[in-house]
């Protein structure tokens, strides 16, 4: 069975977030990502990440047969400092965004299957349970050959 193009970018997303660890060579670690499922609401834990399918919308192209999208994602991060913790909300916060930031723009074409990619936006949040966050808003720019979303424009 083939894979749309839109879902073969949201498994590179989320190979590419599952890589910022201190091992690596990142300041925090991302300990999992989740994809929302039907029954979705899953807690948020200290350094799990939620990647989440924003609008996808169409873009002007001139290169004909191929049709241009922006998909947009919503990446959110939370932090849960322990009882004894004197670091500020925002600083941890921060640090997470930026290590995310880093990992979003290592490679903008996500190996041939977008055109570009960039940060749209950085929102401070709440998840469902209360716990500090920040969204970021992340857009990914690619091609499918016309009609075929499928393949690779």
């Amino acid at each position: 069975m083939s894979t749309p193009i839109v879902e073969q970018l949201a498994v590179l997303l989320v190979a590419r977030l599952e890589s910022v660890t201190i091992d690596n060579g990142y300041q925090a670690d991302i300990t999992a990502v989740k994809r929302p499922t039907r029954y979705g609401n899953f807690d948020f834990e200290e350094g799990v990440c939620a990647v989440e399918e924003g609008d996808r919308v169409p873009l002007e192209t001139e290169a004909q047969s191929t049709d241009e999208w922006s998909q947009t994602f919503m990446i959110t991060v939370a932090h849960y400092p322990d009882d004894t913790s004197t670091t500020p909300i925002d600083t941890a916060l921060n640090l997470k965004g930026a290590d995310i930031e880093k990992a979003l723009h290592s490679d903008r074409q996500f190996s041939g299957l977008a055109t570009n990619s960039r940060i749209t936006a950085i929102a401070s949040s709440q998840t469902s349970t209360g716990m500090p966050s920040i969204t970021i808003f992340f857009d990914i720019e690619y091609r499918t050959q016309d009609g075929d979303p499928f393949t690779n424009g």
